[in-house]
């Protein structure tokens, strides 16, 4: 008696757990994907980088800390600070974007200007710090347009010395590719 009654007892539990037939599932999974597609992922995103300079006799560091804004894994808005840590006397921190940066120097941006429509819809990819020299910082910077479907490669300076400490100039534009933009998780 006892074991025909856990019999039932399975059965009907097994019969509980079949009631959804593959169909619907798809279904289901469907409509979630759907979903998804018309809610698109926002993320955020932070890089950092550090190099080694020296100043003098002063050895310190270019740091470089980045924060980007990704929807649908693509970058649609990035700050980045930039700092010169160590060396006390010449301190400087400064937070870049991408307006600060193209319109660094105006009397120079008017050499660059076959580039302002890339230029005027992208957003900083990456810095790197390229070289110190005469009172200066030398950065590389990438610049994504994913309106134009353009990768911009180019170059500006940061002052940390002098009564300009602290000042972006001169951004030159190196190179305009055209690009698929990838999400930034593939970069």
């Amino acid at each position: 008696m006892r074991n025909s009654i856990a019999f039932l007892l399975s059965a009907l539990l097994l019969s509980a757990c079949t009631d959804q037939s593959p169909k619907d599932l798809s279904v289901k999974t469907i409509e979630q994907n759907a979903e998804a597609k018309a809610h698109p992922v926002k993320t955020k995103d932070s890089v950092t980088s550090r190099y080694n300079v020296q100043v003098g006799n002063d050895k310190g560091f270019v740091v470089i800390q980045g924060g980007r804004n990704l929807s649908d894994g693509i970058i649609s808005n990035s700050t980045f600070n930039i700092q010169l840590q160590e060396i006390e006397e010449h301190f400087v921190e400064v937070n870049v974007n991408t307006s600060n940066l193209i319109d660094s120097n105006k009397f120079c941006y008017f050499l660059d200007s076959a580039n302002q429509d890339f230029t005027s819809g992208a957003v900083i990819e990456s810095i790197e710090f390229a070289s110190i020299r005469s009172n200066t910082l030398y950065f590389k910077a990438t610049l994504i347009n994913p309106a134009e479907s353009k990768l911009i490669q180019g170059r500006f300076n940061l002052f940390y010395r002098t009564k300009k400490k602290g000042m972006i100039y001169g951004w030159i534009t190196d190179e305009v590719e055209e690009q698929n933009i990838a999400p930034a998780h593939e970069l």
